[in-house]
C-alpha cells in the first residue's frame, strides 16, 4: 500500500510518514467515529446548509471566522441544491479519496506574489494521481 504521492512531501511508504517539513516524522491517523457520531455529524452539515447556522450556536462567525455569517439565501434555493448533491454523492457509490481542493490548492501558495486562488493544477494532480491508481476520487 505504499504511499507516494507528492514528490515535494515525501513519505517513508512503510510507515506512513512524513519525511520532511514541519510536520516529520509524523503521520496522519485514521478517526473512527461510532454509527452515532456519524448520524450527528451527518445532521450538524446538513443544518449548516439548510439553516445557515450549527442549533445552539450563537457565534456571528459560524463558518470558520472567515467572515459574518450569511443570511441573504433561498431556503427552498439551498434545500433543491442540497437534494442534488446528495443524489450526486448516492450515485457515486463508494468513494475511496475525498481530496480537500482548498488545502491541496493552497499548498506552497503562501508567499509574497502569490495567486489569489487556488492552484488548480495541483488540484488536478493528485486527482489524476489518485485515478491512475484506480481509486474512485471526490
Amino acid at each position: 500500500n505504499g504511499w507516494n504521492v507528492s514528490s515535494a512531501v515525501p513519505i517513508d511508504t512503510e510507515s506512513g510518514k512524513l519525511k520532511d517539513g514541519c510536520l516529520q516524522d509524523c503521520a496522519l491517523l485514521p478517526v473512527s467515529i461510532s454509527a452515532r457520531a456519524w448520524e450527528e455529524m451527518m445532521t450538524m452539515n446538513e443544518s449548516i446548509v439548510l439553516e445557515g447556522q450549527v442549533e445552539g450556536n450563537t457565534s456571528e462567525f459560524q463558518g470558520g471566522r472567515k467572515g459574518k455569517m450569511r443570511t441573504d439565501f433561498d431556503p427552498q434555493e439551498r434545500k433543491e441544491s442540497w437534494k442534488h448533491f446528495t443524489d450526486f454523492l448516492e450515485s457515486m457509490g463508494p468513494i475511496d479519496v475525498v481530496i480537500d481542493s482548498a488545502n491541496v490548492g493552497y499548498f506552497k501558495q503562501n508567499f509574497a506574489s502569490a495567486p489569489k486562488h487556488v492552484d488548480y493544477d495541483q488540484i488536478d494532480w493528485v486527482a489524476r494521481r489518485f485515478l491512475a491508481m484506480g481509486k474512485r476520487v471526490l
